[in-house]
């Protein structure tokens, strides 16, 4: 990790992190109990083409005939979104904290791999932006983590230090990526842990 020096600012992942864990596998289940497909078939459908949507790469409409083809299902694109999207749950506790950070004057951004459509709905469902100073998706920078591209637009648009800026995610990659940029990295697990962290940085949470 880079040395200690003061934050000024913070980039948290959504899901899994602001977002409870479970959004995929809950989708995952429901594809297996309606059409008795295993699990991990799903999910290698599911994957296939999702790098290329999370980059914008391909539309949803692309995407879901991808996956129907893989799987040789006939599902509705919109069935399989709100499937999708509404097993989405935010972190309250987590959102709270996060807002006393702006508070004490930390800025803070979301930095995601989403593609166009689920991020639209996340603003339109939970009004996203309100939690953040700004928010930053794999779909508009071309790139996914942990591409040095995400955590160089959060250090462009936040207008700071590489060095001053810490990136909270629950997949090690991404931390690994935010830390070969220079930035702090915190692989997430819970609040507690994440509030030791982010101590060690000096940053009260």
């Amino acid at each position: 990790m880079v040395g200690k020096t003061s934050i000024d600012y913070i980039s948290f992942d959504l899901g899994g992190v602001l977002y409870l864990p479970g959004t995929p596998d809950q989708f995952f289940e429901y594809i297996n109990g309606s059409n008795r497909i295993e699990t991990a078939d799903v999910a290698k459908a599911f994957n296939a083409g999702r790098e290329a949507w999370d980059k914008g790469h391909i539309t949803a409409d692309k995407f879901w005939e991808m996956f129907n083809k893989e799987l040789d299902t006939e599902f509705e694109r919109e069935e399989l979104e709100d499937i999708l999207f509404l097993s989405s749950a935010i972190d309250t506790e987590l959102a709270e904290r996060i807002q006393g950070l702006r508070e004490r004057g930390i800025g803070v951004c979301a930095l995601t791999n989403l593609p166009r459509e689920w991020l639209a709905f996340l603003e339109g469902h939970d009004q996203l932006s309100r939690f953040f100073d700004d928010v930053i998706a794999s779909c508009y920078v071309g790139a996914v983590k942990p591409d040095g591209c995400m955590y160089n637009e959060v250090s462009m648009r936040a207008a700071t230090a590489h060095t001053q800026i810490v990136h909270i995610d629950d997949v090690a990659e991404h931390v690994e990526g935010a830390r070969a940029a220079g930035m702090h990295g915190i692989h997430y697990s819970n609040i507690k842990q994440l509030q030791e962290e982010l101590a060690k940085l000096g940053v009260e949470f």
